[in-house]
């Protein structure tokens, strides 16, 4: 859920599809900032997960740093994006919150509703110039009650969002009627719980997020969702996942970065049961043999995965990593060596045969 948030929120901001990238690389590369008061008492009262970025935290981190390096069109984007708009992202945006629920199953439905929610971009931006932006690309715009809602063109935002600038240095975006609420100041503000479940895991990490439902879409794609189907690894785990009450963790960047994962499931034997799934994964991804032709998987990926430690305490799963930015950037720098030699042999000619050869001389 949180995923198409964060993807809400760059899209809206973001006036076309190249800047889009360019803001997407931001909403996953962040975090490290004290959370604002005054925002997330601006949160769906009903939002089941919580989640919070940092940007220039990311921004100046070494993965950050390879993955611009090795992105040819990465440059060009951000550029046109500060042309068009006059943000700066490398130092005028500076953190991203959001927050919001899945809605119930529609009448009929055999799934939830997709995710509703608002998030918030902090940081240093000329509204007019923004505004302008999106109308030159087909957008509309709307006066509310003392504040302008932009809503960009629909081939871009099919799910009909809308934002808008609580001030120069806020940006809001989301569902129309959530907006709406943070205008009227009719929000709620989020549960006791959820707060300081949020307090306690931002004050830890860079990137963070804490939820408070449990993964059941996730659980029933894995499962097949189908009587009769597959049961076999996918499945359990998916019937394990219905039983996670709630989740939170984050992480940390550095030289060593530090994951953590808490899982909270409904006893002590499904936390223990789904440790045991997740170490069964670990080990049939680290252990893939070399294929006639292909290589095994990337020492930093195997390094990764080998750093992972895994507890139970009472009815919570306890995940943490402490790996090597080293490690990362290795393991990042190998998937892009891989993709650029599947890229090539691709796009080799044929090679003709005999018979060709023949016919041509």
């Amino acid at each position: 859920m949180m995923l198409n948030l964060s993807s809400k929120v760059a899209r809206l901001v973001a006036p076309s599809a190249v800047c889009r990238i360019a803001l997407a690389i931001i909403a996953f590369t962040s975090l490290g900032f004290a959370v604002d008061a005054r925002l997330l008492s601006m949160l769906p009262a009903k939002s089941e997960a919580v989640a919070g970025i940092d940007v220039q935290a990311i921004l100046n981190s070494g993965i950050a740093q390879e993955i611009m390096k090795s992105s040819p069109t990465g440059a060009n984007s951000l550029a046109e994006f500060t042309a068009m708009t006059g943000v700066d992202v490398k130092k005028d945006i500076r953190s991203v919150i959001f927050g919001g629920y899945t809605q119930p199953n529609a009448k009929g439905a055999a799934k939830p509703g997709g995710a509703i929610g608002v998030g918030f971009i902090t940081g240093s931006f000329d509204p007019a110039r923004i505004g302008g932006a999106i109308l030159s690309k087909g957008g509309t715009k709307q006066p509310y009650k003392g504040y302008t809602l932009y809503t960009p063109d629909s081939k871009t935002n099919k799910d009909g969002d809308v934002m808008t600038f609580l001030d120069e240095g806020t940006i809001i975006a989301g569902d129309p009627a959530q907006v709406k609420q943070v205008l009227d100041k009719a929000q709620g503000g989020l549960s006791a719980e959820i707060l300081s479940r949020v307090n306690e895991v931002s004050s830890r990490y860079d990137i963070w997020m804490v939820s408070a439902a449990s993964p059941a879409a996730m659980a029933g794609s894995l499962s097949g969702g189908q009587p009769g189907g597959d049961a076999g690894p996918g499945a359990l785990a998916g019937d394990l996942f219905k039983k996670v009450e709630s989740t939170q963790g984050g992480i940390k960047l550095g030289p060593t970065m530090n994951i953590g994962i808490e899982v909270n499931s409904t006893s002590p034997e499904d936390a223990t049961a789904l440790m045991n799934v997740l170490g069964f994964f670990r080990s049939m991804v680290g252990s893939q043999p070399a294929k006639e032709g292909q290589p095994g998987p990337p020492a930093g990926l195997t390094n990764m995965l080998n750093a992972i430690k895994m507890r139970t305490e009472a009815k919570t799963l306890f995940l943490t990593m402490d790996v090597p930015e080293a490690d990362v950037i290795s393991f990042l720098r190998s998937a892009q060596k891989r993709a650029a030699e599947s890229k090539a042999e691709g796009a080799e000619p044929k090679a003709k045969t005999p018979e060709e050869i023949t016919v041509v001389q």
